[in-house]
């Protein structure tokens, strides 16, 4: 027999090719979706509360940096130094009173702090020690009224340390709000505050910047002196200098006849000697309905008070808003309020003196200033 020499069939031999190559293809798929069932890309997040051990755990699983994201998960918070060499961000998270002892390099974005019961009349939400780039933003703090109806709870205390902001963030229901002791480096903005006792207070420190924050609704006990905020030298040493660098810009202040709003207290005996206030500025405030002090100031140096618009609603209010400034090298101008008391010596310009305002007056401006500092 004369063997076949024709030529191998070619379409043939794509067709097996062909039919080998989809085999492998569906043999690969099959892998791979098994190996999708078994291991989910996303696996689901960690739920109940996070324990000390898992709480350590995190923190030293982030040296590095990154993002611990707890969800709404309740943390049992361990007191320890944390001072990851990049920045760590802590997501959300639910805590109660915590202590921050030299933390550096935190944020705080989207947490929840709130006291359990049994917590201290005034214990203090965080107690940060010499902090450095700590931020706070996005965050809720709230107290409680005990059962006499009185608030009770502080908001968080910095103490010392460099480079705090706290923002965007909510502090409602509380004895007292902030504290700034010896703090450097401090922003403190587009928060809101509301339903509190007794507002900011700044003992020393510098390079201080209070802008665009809503103070509201203040609940003094009967016979407080409740200021927004309040500026003092209680505890500082001889040597050490009072506030300095200080500014208070574009906040509005809904005080109702409750609480007296921007007071620096004391100052008289260190006036000119270096350490004593120096270097404010306070503009563009808007108050209404404050007791006694809008804006009290006597002894500054290098200080300028500015554009600040302070009102008494008629048939409203029982006092009139005022400004009151003294000190060193003062500037006091363009400004709007029921009253001035200004040392010998301040220069002043383009201020006006108004009577009470009616409602739809004060409520205009302060439409406007929502319009411009909280958008929808």
């Amino acid at each position: 027999m004369v063997p076949d020499r024709s030529p191998p069939n070619e379409a043939t031999g794509r067709g097996r090719r062909r039919v080998v190559l989809l085999k492998s293809v569906t043999a690969m798929l099959a892998s791979l979706a098994g190996l999708l069932l078994a291991s989910p890309v996303n696996p689901p997040r960690a739920t109940g509360p996070v324990t000390d051990v898992e709480w350590n755990a995190l923190l030293m699983r982030h040296r590095d940096g990154g993002v611990i994201d707890l969800g709404e998960r309740s943390v049992a918070f361990v007191p320890q130094r944390f001072q990851p060499r990049a920045q760590v961000t802590i997501r959300g998270g639910v805590f109660g009173p915590i202590q921050l002892d030299q933390w550096r390099n935190v944020v705080f974005d989207g947490s929840r702090f709130a006291a359990p019961p049994g917590t201290p009349v005034s214990q203090s939400l965080i107690v940060a020690n010499d902090a450095q780039r700590l931020v706070i933003r996005n965050c809720r703090f709230t107290g409680y009224r005990g059962e006499d109806g009185t608030l009770r709870i502080r908001g968080p205390l910095i103490r010392g340390g460099q480079d705090v902001t706290i923002e965007r963030s909510t502090f409602e229901d509380m004895l007292g709000n902030l504290a700034f002791i010896r703090a450097h480096g401090v922003r403190f903005r587009d928060n809101e505050l509301r339903r509190i006792r007794e507002g900011i207070q700044i003992v020393g420190g510098s390079d201080i910047v209070i802008e665009r924050n809503r103070f509201a609704d203040y609940q003094p006990a009967p016979g407080d002196h409740a200021d927004a905020i309040q500026l003092f030298m209680n505890g500082l040493k001889p040597d050490e200098p009072a506030t300095q660098d200080l500014t208070i810009r574009d906040n509005l202040f809904l005080a109702g006849s409750k609480t007296q709003v921007i007071f620096i207290g004391g100052g008289k005996e260190r006036l000119g000697s270096g350490l004593g206030y120096a270097r404010f500025t306070i503009e563009g405030n808007v108050i209404v309905g404050a007791v006694w002090h809008g804006i009290s100031a006597p002894f500054v140096s290098d200080m300028t008070v500015r554009g600040n618009r302070l009102f008494r609603v008629a048939d409203l209010d029982q006092y009139d808003s005022r400004i009151m400034a003294g000190g060193e090298n003062v500037v006091v101008q363009d400004n709007e309020a029921n009253a001035f008391i200004l040392t010998d010596g301040v220069s002043e310009a383009r201020n006006r003196k108004v009577g009470p305002s009616k409602a739809a007056k004060v409520d205009s401006v302060i439409a406007e200033w929502v319009a411009k500092y909280r958008p929808r």
